[in-house]
């Protein structure tokens, strides 16, 4: 589990959290705190690349920063095939 902060421009903490990657398959309807959660979108890994590239703003930093961390565009195919397996 990987401890995540946010500071504010005069160095005031205004975020703490800790955050957990998870994978899996879910066949209920996905229904988000919408104080947590702006949106949700389905994409397949190209247009998936295409967002984290060009509309990095639309995701939240620790997100992104789990996209390295883990490495999920190389495991991305590995992932799925172990999902749907």
């Amino acid at each position: 589990m990987e401890k995540f902060q946010t500071f504010s421009e005069s160095g005031e903490l205004t975020d703490r959290e800790f955050k957990q990657a998870f994978f899996g398959i879910f066949r209920g309807m996905v229904r988000p705190d919408p104080i947590e959660v702006q949106s949700i979108s389905w994409v397949g890994k190209r247009d998936f690349i295409k967002l984290t590239n060009y509309s990095r703003q639309a995701f939240c930093p620790p997100f992104l920063m789990d996209v390295v961390r883990l490495d999920l565009l190389n495991r991305w195919d590995k992932i799925v095939d172990w999902l749907i397996g």
